[in-house]
């Protein structure tokens, strides 16, 4: 444990300012953020919910438990299987696992610190997961206190079981085979959370007419006592039998996975394959080797597909496409910033490499501003394709195409500038690490006010369109405002992203 510390101190210590070592770490501060913001909207949601219909009981199961059953069992299951995958891929040598073998520490230790570090990518299920647990306690009168150790109990458990899978057969799978099971279940995730806020007022409805009786039965063999996942319940119930029992598991199982990790050997299990050598001699050679490079990215998968599907979720359940749209944007033009980041991050990883290249900085950097903006561009048309399915567009709202591709390009050189600003080789070991949560936070602020003047506009053209002519009070003002705010922003923004990519290119030529 004393390792294990050491290990964290000086692992995390490079993301904090000096002069706020004493200070609770600002990561720490975000984090609690992210689970009020995510977290207490779906206690209030589902502790309204169960506190209603706490004396609604169908074949002696009344609505909260039945739904806890299923709401455990899934999220207990998907944090199982994407903290184990992203182990996995954590786990493969990488410049600072070389760093820390080098030293005299266990290699459980080392285990156990990239364990956190995955933990922390995967905080979102355990905020979805205590924020329900703990509602439905207190809900039906249990014990808070017992609802959360019982909870601790079982990611205890999760953690130790997730270690001597990773240790002893998750090197059997391929990398890129591990982060693909790790996005489909942050993806899973995600979708759950959004449609179990939307679609649970329907589920009580039809629950009440007696319409859901394959829901309730599969709800009576979810809380089987075999089913470890559903003990914390039984545990709240007043079953102590069962709280020593996923204690004596959980020690049990943790003993067991501080063995097999101290075996782990950090290499990746290799399979014969064919190498091809990318020529590099034009603008396409390039955009060629950074398409790669995002594709071999487990994250930059889930970044694609999570703007579609929540726009389809959002589209479908508010009616609105210009309102959904909007919370799209601000999600995707984050994932811009951070994929351009990525790949400027990896020629940092290997500089000064980069500066043998018989090519410009210029040529260098620029595939890496515009690649991302192209990508999510495609992305949001496709999308926009298939909400047309659903309901119905307005055609002034493909006028939105090229001032989203302008907001893309904004945010690729935010994250492209605050990357060679604030970035160093030496400290680009880590993927998790490329861009800080303060970093992340103000390319967002900045990002949400530009859309303000390329987006906003012409949604309130779609959505409120008498409420601009009432407010205005001339149509002249309102073509002004709907189209010219976002074509002077547009301008605006695009010779300010060519002046800093012009900055840029000489700091990325300069740098040693």
């Amino acid at each position: 444990m004393r390792e294990l510390l050491i290990i964290l101190k000086y692992g995390l210590k490079g993301s904090f300012p000096r002069k706020s070592e004493r200070k609770l770490p600002r990561n720490v501060l975000l984090a609690l953020a992210f689970a009020f913001v995510y977290g207490i909207p779906l206690s209030v949601i589902f502790f309204e919910l169960f506190k209603q219909t706490f004396h609604v009981v169908i074949d002696g199961l009344d609505f909260p438990t039945i739904i806890v059953s299923y709401w455990l069992t899934m999220i207990t299951a998907i944090f199982f299987t994407s903290l184990f995958t992203n182990l996995v891929s954590s786990f493969v040598k990488n410049e600072e696992i070389t760093m820390l073998l080098s030293y005299p520490l266990k290699r459980s230790s080392i285990a156990l610190y990239q364990m956190i570090l995955t933990f922390v990518n995967q905080a979102f299920a355990a905020v979805m997961y205590f924020s329900v647990f703990i509602a439905y306690s207190i809900a039906t009168g249990r014990n808070v206190f017992l609802a959360t150790i019982s909870g601790l109990l079982m990611f205890f458990f999760v953690f130790s079981l997730s270690l001597i899978l990773a240790s002893s057969v998750g090197l059997l799978m391929r990398k890129s085979t591990a982060r693909t099971v790790n996005v489909v279940t942050l993806l899973l995730s995600v979708v759950i959370f959004l449609v179990s806020t939307q679609m649970l007022p329907e589920l009580f409805s039809k629950f009440l007419e007696g319409k859901l009786e394959s829901f309730v039965q599969i709800g009576e063999k979810l809380l089987s006592h075999l089913n470890i996942f559903i003990w914390p319940v039984y545990i709240i119930q007043g079953s102590y039998a069962h709280l020593a029992s996923l204690f004596l598991l959980g020690m049990l199982t943790w003993f067991l996975s501080l063995k097999m990790a101290d075996r782990l050997t950090f290499e990746e299990n290799q399979k014969s394959v064919s190498k091809r050598t990318l020529l590099i001699t034009n603008n396409f050679g390039l955009m060629k080797k950074e398409l790669k490079t995002l594709l071999r990215q487990s994250q930059t998968v889930m970044m694609f597909f999570y703007p579609i599907i929540l726009w389809l979720i959002l589209g479908y359940t508010t009616k609105s496409v210009a309102t959904s749209v909007i919370f799209v944007i601000f999600m995707s033009s984050l994932y811009v910033s951070v994929c351009s980041a990525l790949l400027v991050g990896q020629e940092l990883y290997v500089w000064p490499i980069p500066k043998t290249m018989p090519v410009e900085a210029k040529v260098l950097l620029i595939p890496k501003i515009v690649l991302p903006p192209l990508l999510f561009c495609g992305v949001f048309m496709a999308s926009s394709i298939l909400i047309q399915l659903f309901l119905k567009v307005s055609g002034i709202f493909y006028l939105l195409y090229p001032a989203v591709f302008v907001l893309y390009l904004f945010a690729a050189v935010m994250g492209v500038d605050v990357t060679l600003k604030h970035k160093k080789a030496t400290e680009i070991m880590n993927p998790s690490k490329i861009l800080s949560m303060e970093h992340i936070l103000r390319i967002q602020v900045f990002t949400i006010a530009a859309s303000f003047g390329l987006v906003f506009p012409i949604t309130l053209r779609i959505e409120r369109l008498e409420f601009l002519k009432l407010f205005l009070k001339n149509d002249l003002l309102v073509d002004l405002t709907s189209f010219g705010v976002p074509l002077v922003f547009s301008v605006f923004l695009i010779l300010f992203c060519i002046e800093k990519i012009k900055s840029m290119s000489k700091k990325f030529c300069e740098m040693e």
